[in-house]
């Protein structure tokens, strides 16, 4: 594996990880489903005293620099990351599979990796408390119940590569997963994406008390600023917002009003599908699609979705006919014939036109 790999989890010995090159390099797999044998011990690197001695002339300075204290236990980093007010960094590595993570862990005090070294622990420490799970091919090298509680982390906070990074708030709550890249080659390179992250975090929650604070327009506009930044699994927690758009900006002071409606009505159909009814989730789409609110680019993708409802929902082989659903994809190609999306609805009626109708689990497979 080449240093500028990265390694994707998906099947492998301990991790069985795959590598997902961040350059353009070979892959290898592992697996995030826990093993039947598991983990390795984890062995915290003792922090060394920092030692100022001057001479009585001055003559004689000696620096012994802190080196960088990485816990093995994620229960116990959280821990102290609580009591002492500080961020939690947590990096997940493949050190005895994975040539990426062993250049950043080598175990070497002569030869330390780049997060062994004085310089991370000089740039990291003060702000972040440090956690290193590592995951061995080695089974005999860690514990069953340590790997078991190795693989829950990993699929937990959704580790698709390693090696890859997480960082927490002082409560425990992640803000930010960051796989290896090629741009994390050096000490200042990495320390500046994690205070990038932090920085982002920061400005994520005085959004959310912003708009907690805000009405009318402006609480349209702090949401929207809020909406792109914010992670897109954490995007959900500003439905309630999201529904409120209607009425804060009616006349679309903002002209922002179209986007979020349909927004909304993608929550509105997510809740209408999740109870099992189809049929109102392809009408929240068409009502917005049809009515007067949305500019053509929100309408286009509202008729498109409401032709992939009625098909992946099976509603062909019931109360929506092929008809109908090509209808709604004309439609979408008619309402903004300049969008980028054109070409690709296009060859979806194509291929629906030549679908097996009559055997709908066919064409979705």
């Amino acid at each position: 594996m080449e240093e500028n790999e990265t390694t994707q989890i998906a099947e492998n010995p301990a991790v069985e990880s795959a590598a997902e090159t961040t350059s353009a390099q070979s892959t290898e797999t592992v697996q995030t489903e826990p093993k039947k044998k598991s983990k390795a011990p984890f062995i915290a690197i003792p922090t060394a005293l920092v030692v100022a001695l001057g001479g009585i002339f001055g003559a004689l300075h000696f620096n012994s620099s802190a080196k960088a204290e990485w816990l093995d236990d994620y229960d116990a980093a959280l821990n102290a990351a609580k009591e002492s007010k500080k961020e939690l960094l947590v990096a997940f590595t493949g050190v005895d599979w994975d040539q990426i993570s062993e250049t950043l862990f080598s175990g070497d005090s002569e030869n330390p990796g780049m997060l062994e070294t004085d310089e991370f622990a000089k740039k990291i420490s003060k702000n972040y408390v440090l956690c290193h799970l590592d995951m061995p091919i080695d089974e005999d090298k860690i514990s069953e119940e340590k790997l078991d509680d190795l693989y829950s982390l990993a699929m937990a906070f959704n580790i698709q590569a390693l090696p890859s990074f997480i960082l927490l708030n002082s409560e425990g709550v992640p803000y930010a997963t960051l796989p290896y890249a090629e741009d994390m080659q050096s000490v200042d390179a990495l320390v500046a994406k994690f205070e990038a992250e932090k920085s982002k975090n920061a400005k994520i929650a005085d959004l959310k008390e912003k708009l907690e604070k805000s009405t009318g327009t402006k609480k349209v506009e702090v949401l929207d600023e809020l909406f792109e930044i914010i992670p897109v699994e954490e995007q959900s927690s500003l439905v309630d917002a999201i529904l409120e758009v209607p009425s804060l900006d009616p006349e679309n002071k903002t002209g922002l009003l179209g986007k979020y409606v349909l927004i909304g009505t993608y929550a509105k159909a997510e809740n209408a599908m999740r109870t099992g009814n189809a049929d109102q989730a392809v009408k929240a789409f068409l009502e917005v699609a049809e009515g007067d609110v949305l500019e053509p680019v929100y309408k286009q993708e509202a008729y498109y979705m409401s032709a992939y409802v009625s098909f992946a929902s099976g509603l062909v082989t019931s109360n929506v006919s092929r008809d109908q659903i090509l209808g709604y994809l004309q439609k979408a190609l008619e309402i903004y014939p300049e969008g980028e999306a054109v070409e690709g609805i296009a060859q979806t009626i194509e291929s629906l036109k030549e679908a097996d109708f009559d055997n709908p689990d066919a064409m979705l497979q």
